[in-house]
């Protein structure tokens, strides 16, 4: 029985595609368990309402929290970094996380604080982001981690830019 040879190759790809798939899944959520670096961590704030900047590789976090029992209000604004911009304007994709931590700094739980945005169109100011999570039982601080992808040409693929942050070993 003879196989054909285009068969062989696109079977080949798909294997690849599906191992680099599954890799790039670990930037957009860590798995539970994983110990996030301690100059990443941010502790939950004692008042009921804080306002705070984190400052990332390629942006930065305006936020807002607010905690009660059961859940944790959190909005605010990410800005990308004018350096970033100025070659790479525009968002083909961008995902933000927002991850529970134990005392220990190990990761409870994440949930998403993706901005809103329309994709591929030009980056104009901050993007803005609101979100209602469940609280997460015995978590007493937080890290963000984002990964996104910008460009600065439509037609030219190697015009393109990863960003990403993820601080857990």
């Amino acid at each position: 029985m003879k196989t054909n040879i285009p068969a062989k190759i696109t079977s080949f790809l798909l294997v690849i595609l599906v191992f680099f798939l599954y890799g790039c899944r670990n930037y957009i959520v860590p798995e539970e368990g994983a110990l996030s670096l301690e100059s990443a961590r941010i502790n939950f704030p004692k008042e009921n309402v804080s306002e705070a900047l984190w400052k990332g590789k390629h942006l930065d976090i305006n936020y807002s929290i607010s905690q009660n029992s059961d859940e944790v209000e959190i909005s605010g604004t990410v800005n990308i970094h004018n350096s970033v911009l100025m070659s790479f304007d525009k968002i083909e994709q961008l995902v933000v996380k927002f991850n529970f931590l134990d005392n220990s700094g190990r990761v409870l739980g994440t949930a998403d604080i993706t901005p809103r945005y329309a994709t591929y169109d030009k980056v104009e100011g901050p993007l803005d982001f609101k979100n209602v999570v469940s609280t997460v039982p015995g978590a007493s601080s937080f890290a963000f981690s984002y990964l996104g992808t910008l460009f600065g040409r439509l037609n030219e693929s190697s015009d393109t830019s990863e960003i990403f942050q993820f601080p857990f070993e």
